[in-house]
């Protein structure tokens, strides 16, 4: 929308000047509450910004929640930028039980802390490239959460993110993803299989990445800076892509007692 925008001057009428006053116009936020097939009578609340974006809030009304749920792309010809609100908040977890799978399109940039948090009967999340970060607590205990499909261009999993997913079996970090924050898959008691990205940077300043998780095996790439305290606890065995790192004391720092091999010399590992 537009709306207009005055400026003016007023000067003494003894003084005879000519003022000349300009008129602008520039664009202003509009909100709106847009219906979604996908969602019954339910209707997702959309704030317009003056960027050219669409910013999407929560759902109002009688809300029917589908199995599969793709979270709005655009509207009016604007890309949806951003989820401002968890969608657990407003609608109540018990409501969200029905949603099994949940892609987030292209165009997100960015979302909120606790985005999907206690979503129970999720199975399946999708992530768009134009997310660099995973928000911190985002898929927080949703216990039967199995597949996440991280895509090239997310470069960071915020803290806690997905703790407690106690059906996930493995991830696999894309190409570009350098970063793990404080417990980001912390006790997920069925996640074995993790492939870290050949990039993957770390740091010693953040820990418990994967404690009480059982990795079988884990390949550490050359270019990480660091694990933090008790990060590996179960990780059953680990070998670094390269010479032995100067910022692992593999006992006491990392948490793992197994085997550990500088550098990776067994091909059939």
């Amino acid at each position: 929308a537009w709306s207009e925008k005055v400026s003016a001057a007023t000067f003494g009428a003894d003084r005879g000047d000519v003022v000349t006053l300009y008129a602008q116009w520039q664009k202003s936020a509009w909100s709106f509450f847009v219906p979604d097939p996908q969602l019954g009578e339910g209707k997702w609340w959309l704030n317009l910004e003056g960027d050219d974006s669409a910013v999407l809030g929560n759902v109002y009304g009688t809300v029917t929640w589908p199995e599969s749920l793709t979270l709005p792309a655009a509207y009016r010809g604007r890309t949806v930028s951003s989820l401002t609100s968890r969608l657990q908040y407003f609608t109540g977890a018990a409501s969200l039980n029905s949603v099994k799978h949940l892609v987030v399109p292209e165009g997100y940039a960015n979302l909120c802390a606790y985005a999907f948090q206690n979503l129970y009967a999720l199975e399946s999340i999708s992530f768009p490239s134009t997310l660099a970060a995973i928000p911190d607590y985002c898929c927080y205990n949703c216990t039967n959460l199995a597949s996440i499909a991280f895509a090239e261009g997310n470069r960071s999993v915020g803290a806690a993110a997905f703790s407690g997913c106690s059906k996930l079996p493995e991830v696999e970090l894309p190409r570009g993803l350098t970063n793990l924050a404080t417990q980001a898959f912390y006790n997920c008691a069925a996640l074995t299989g993790v492939v870290l990205s050949p990039d993957y940077v770390g740091s010693t300043s953040t820990s418990q990445q994967f404690q009480h998780s059982p990795i079988a095996k884990l390949e550490i790439p050359a270019s990480c800076l660091g694990f933090g305290w008790n990060a590996l606890e179960k990780t059953a065995a680990l070998r670094f892509l390269g010479d032995r790192p100067t910022w692992t004391v593999w006992n006491a720092n990392l948490g793992c007692a197994q085997l550990i091999e500088y550098p990776a010399t067994n091909t059939t590992w």
